[in-house]
């Protein structure tokens, strides 16, 4: 089952698993993860969804370039319908997913991460 964080009525951001290491691909994972998510976006006090994949913090690549993770994550936007640009959606979460979505599509993609001391303390790592 999906983790599902979020112990607050406050106005609060949740953190939805949407798949791990162990398990990516697994049609049951995406369907429990597609109705949590639809469950998030119902909550009144949730005011973003935050999409994690856990299991990768040892792997050096970026998620987004691990084949696995990619077809896992563009499996998951098909099941539950969520685009990008989602405002459910997180900022750092809508990235994710374009980038993810991209390399399904074959294009290419460059990355370069500025430092947080140009862009504010908002910025936060993928991992």
């Amino acid at each position: 089952m999906p983790r599902v964080f979020d112990d607050s009525t406050a106005p609060t951001v949740a953190f939805l698993e949407i798949g791990h290491r162990d398990c990516l691909g697994n049609q049951t994972l995406i369907a429990q993860s597609a109705v949590a998510f639809q469950l998030l976006s119902g909550m009144v006090h949730v005011v973003a969804i935050d999409l994690r994949i856990g299991g990768f913090d040892q792997d050096e690549r970026e998620l987004w370039d691990i084949p696995e993770v990619v077809g896992h994550v563009f499996k998951w936007m098909r099941a539950t319908k969520v685009l990008p640009t989602d405002p459910k959606v997180t900022a750092l979460s809508q990235v994710f997913l374009k980038l993810c979505f991209l390399r399904h599509m074959g294009v290419p993609v460059e990355v370069e991460f500025v430092p947080e001391a140009q862009v504010g303390p908002t910025t936060r790592s993928m991992h």
